[in-house]
């Protein structure tokens, strides 16, 4: 009976993959060959280049600032606050209208002493940091402001960064 029980188990498998096999003829489309020619490949035009434009810039950009350091924040703040207001004056002296000049940073930062004594870090005072942005009108300026203000704050200027308004 096992034997007949394998027989019967092996003729129901075979049968349902038959079944499968012929359901799967069916069901697939038929494909038939088209019996229009094939059209020629579309027309293409295919263009590659490059191409790059130079312009004079439109405004200029001068980021001036200082960093004063003192035993405490009131200290190095007050510094700072003077040495700021000189550099506005100049800014102003070189043609910069107040409304061009724009705080662009400002920080206080505890300093501390190294190394670092047993115990742990020793403040030793603050850093207070403070930079502007300006834009002097139109860019033939930049060259007046540079010199301006190199020659009141020598190694208190950034690089003047020029550009472009698009639109």
């Amino acid at each position: 009976m096992a034997a007949s029980g394998i027989v019967d188990i092996t003729k129901w498998a075979i049968s349902a993959v038959a079944a499968l096999l012929v359901a799967a003829l069916f069901l697939t489309p038929a494909r038939a060959q088209s019996v229009e020619p094939k059209s020629p490949a579309e027309a293409r035009v295919v263009v590659v280049g490059e191409g790059s434009v130079t312009v004079a810039p439109d405004y200029v950009r001068i980021r001036s600032g200082v960093s004063t350091y003192a035993k405490t924040v009131k200290e190095a703040s007050d510094t700072n606050s003077k040495l700021m207001t000189n550099i506005i004056a100049a800014l102003a002296e070189a043609g910069i209208a107040k409304k061009d000049i724009q705080t662009s940073e400002f920080s206080i930062e505890p300093v501390y002493a190294s190394p670092s004594p047993p115990g742990g870090p020793k403040l030793s005072g603050y850093r207070v940091s403070n930079q502007v942005n300006d834009r002097p009108s139109g860019p033939n300026r930049c060259d007046r402001c540079r010199e301006h203000s190199v020659s009141h704050f020598p190694g208190r200027l950034a690089r003047p960064r020029r550009g472009r308004y698009i639109g």
